[in-house]
């Protein structure tokens, strides 16, 4: 096991882990984030994440075709900026269902993940024409 707690996986899983890290720091910098992205190269989604506990990327969210149809942007994202688009993606579940134990709204969109997931797509489009991506 390496510091995190995960099972260590190699270079891919450093290599993968310090992409993450790079992007948080040049790109998302400023961005206090609830948990602090993990990779994990055995992870089959783009990002999960364990609520109230830690959050996770994985290989996928490095593939841009993956958001394309999310975003609205005319230009497809960068492989960068996907991977960003995921860490932010994680974490409002985290923000999300944090907020959700004080506010009766909150909970509400909490408990549908359509409706969520729909609001969390406006958030990280507003995000990223506020960034010039």
């Amino acid at each position: 096991m390496d510091a995190s707690g995960l099972p260590f996986k190699g270079p891919n899983q450093t290599a993968g882990q310090f992409l993450s890290d790079t992007i948080v720091a040049r790109e998302l910098k400023g961005v206090n984030f609830s948990y602090k992205p993990i990779y994990d190269s055995n992870l089959k989604n783009a990002g999960e994440a364990v609520l109230g506990q830690k959050s996770f990327i994985g290989p996928q969210a490095f593939n841009p075709e993956l958001i394309g149809k999310r975003s609205l942007f005319s230009k497809p994202l960068t492989q960068r900026q996907t991977a960003a688009w995921v860490q932010l993606h994680e974490d409002l579940h985290q923000r999300i269902f944090q907020r959700a134990a004080q506010s009766s709204k909150w909970r509400q969109l909490f408990k549908n993940p359509t409706a969520e997931h729909k609001y969390m797509d406006e958030v990280l489009n507003r995000y990223f024409q506020m960034r010039g991506w």
